[in-house]
């Protein structure tokens, strides 16, 4: 028996008069309006137990007015929805299972009126709060009554969402890795390395996610433990980029606790973050718009670390595991990038520093020569030409005892002893021979030359001639011992003056040496005036007599 015959037989009846599943045993079904005629009871028969099947069946199926009440409920509706037939007749099926329908209601109505059917997808809420998606499809029976029979297809659709996302990660995943592999591409043409660093930037930003991105350069020799300078970035305001231009150890950001720990750090929301509380830092995240970050050292292949790359988002964040892992591709090749321009750049600067060098020893007035451990001169500079006669065509690839006088080739033999050692010789004075057999005194200065291992492979050899200034130290020498017996002279002079000198009284004691040392500079002025090659005698006795004639008068007096 039906458990609801009344509904069961109401239902039956309209399916049985003009059909809604197609059932070919249904559309046998037709009752008779004849009362009491013979084939009725057969027919009511009939009609009960297609009431039956359609009340036990799996599928689910409801019937409900136009005006939107539930009629009838069978177990497959039950056992979809959750909702007893007690709790679900009665009540309007968009109410019950919170329906959300395609098109508006009133168009639903209006075809079921106007085609008697319609087909399409729903969204239902159970009983228990989990949302189902079911294949509807609706017959209108009689004038009024809608039978709708759904099939659950969440799973199914849940599936084709999924392959869905999954087909759109894969799309994402392609696209992330052709990108990758463009950056790989642009780094290995030669570029501007300004432009370089900014695709980075981009490109940390698309895989991340992020609103924001910077990219970051360590100077190890700047402030206390090195600072990053700012290289590239997104989505950072002027302020923003002049207050991050340059961050040390010291700092509180995110990239000041990687240089420290030379790990990633990953703050998922900053205004939890304790190390930030109350700092600049804090403050400059808020005026960006940046609430969550991370940071991701930049290592070279040795491990030295070469600068940063981070990622900055404008709602508290936890960056995934397969994000992060494309992150490190990224990074591993701004590494490179920068690992590669700093070797540009100190190569550079060495073949700066080496054409200085070269410019200030060819312009240079001493002779600066290099020779091989064997003593063979492999460079010879425009000062040695000028001191030694030699062009450097004619001194290249010959032995340094070119300019050495047989007599002082022990002299070599000792510097190139000590140069083997690694020792260096300042200022040796020695002498030397010139291309045109003369000799000259210099002096010699000789350092060991090492290459790239640290191996002596030669030596350096600066020489100065200091012939002149031997000859002007000389001269002093003997200017000191001239004046030095002149001053003896005079005070011998002097001393013979006062010894000579006479007078009854302390002032014309005065008065006497006086006069004597008088006559004396004279005397000494008329040597001066004829250079010291001498003075007439009767000058001198003029000067002599008149200092006799001067003390008899003052004896006199």
């Amino acid at each position: 028996m039906a458990p609801y015959p009344c509904c069961n037989c109401i239902i039956a009846s309209q399916v049985a008069r003009f059909g809604s599943l197609g059932s070919t045993a249904q559309n046998k079904v037709e009752l008779q309006t004849e009362h009491g005629s013979p084939e009725t009871g057969a027919a009511f028969e009939d009609t009960e137990l297609l009431a039956n099947l359609l009340s036990l069946s799996y599928e689910p199926m409801f019937a409900w007015r136009l005006d939107g009440a539930i009629r009838f409920w069978n177990a497959g509706a039950e056992r979809l929805y959750g909702f007893a037939p007690d709790e679900a007749v009665g009540r309007t099926s968009r109410s019950l299972l919170q329906t959300e329908f395609p098109i508006e209601l009133t168009e639903l109505r209006s075809r079921l009126r106007n085609e008697r059917s319609w087909s399409g997808e729903l969204r239902h809420v159970c009983k228990d709060g989990h949302e189902v998606i079911v294949d509807s499809r609706m017959q209108l029976i009689g004038d009024d009554t809608v039978l709708e029979v759904n099939r659950d297809i969440t799973a199914r659709k849940q599936s084709e969402i999924a392959g869905q996302q999954s087909e759109a990660r894969l799309a994402e995943e392609l696209a992330r890795s052709k990108l990758l592999h463009s950056i790989s591409v642009e780094l290995i043409l030669e570029q501007s390395v300004e432009s370089l660093y900014q695709k980075l930037v981009d490109a940390a930003s698309i895989v991340m996610r992020s609103q924001c991105a910077s990219m970051q350069m360590f100077y190890p020799y700047r402030g206390s433990a090195g600072e990053l300078h700012l290289l590239a970035h997104l989505g950072f305001t002027p302020q923003a980029a002049e207050f991050w231009e340059w961050i040390g150890v010291e700092s509180y950001s995110s990239c000041a606790a990687a240089m420290r720990t030379q790990q990633r750090v990953i703050v998922s929301d900053v205004e939890h973050y304790d190390d930030l509380v109350g700092t600049a830092d804090l403050a400059m995240f808020r005026e960006t718009g940046i609430r969550a970050t991370q940071t991701t050292p930049l290592l070279s292949r040795d491990g030295l670390l070469m600068g940063m790359i981070s990622t900055h988002w404008s709602e508290p964040h936890q960056p995934s595991e397969r994000d992060l892992r494309q992150l490190d591709i990224l990074a591993r090749q701004a590494a490179d990038l920068i690992e590669r321009n700093r070797t540009a750049e100190a190569l550079r600067d060495s073949e700066v520093r080496s054409r200085m060098s070269a410019s200030i020893v060819e312009s240079s007035d001493d002779a600066i020569v290099s020779k091989n451990l064997d003593g063979i001169i492999q460079s010879w500079n425009k000062g040695a030409q000028r001191i030694f006669g030699y062009t450097a065509e004619e001194a290249i690839g010959q032995p340094i005892t070119i300019v050495i006088p047989q007599d002082r080739f022990d002299e070599e033999r000792m510097i190139l002893t000590r140069i083997r050692r690694g020792e260096r010789i300042d200022h040796f004075e020695t002498v030397r021979q010139r291309k045109d057999g003369s000799f000259i005194e210099i002096s010699l200065t000789v350092s060991p030359v090492k290459n790239i291992a640290g191996k002596i492979i030669g030596a350096s050899k600066i020489a100065r001639d200091v012939t002149e200034q031997k000859r002007v130290r000389e001269q002093v020498a003997i200017l000191a011992r001239e004046a030095e017996h002149r001053s003896r002279n005079m005070l011998a002079i002097v001393q013979a003056t006062v010894n000579l000198s006479q007078s009854d009284t302390s002032e014309g004691l005065k008065h006497a040496i006086e006069g004597r040392i008088q006559t004396i500079a004279n005397v000494h002025s008329l040597f001066a005036e004829s250079r010291w090659i001498g003075a007439e005698l009767s000058a001198i006795a003029k000067q002599e007599l008149a200092l006799l004639q001067g003390e008899r008068s003052a004896r006199a007096n």
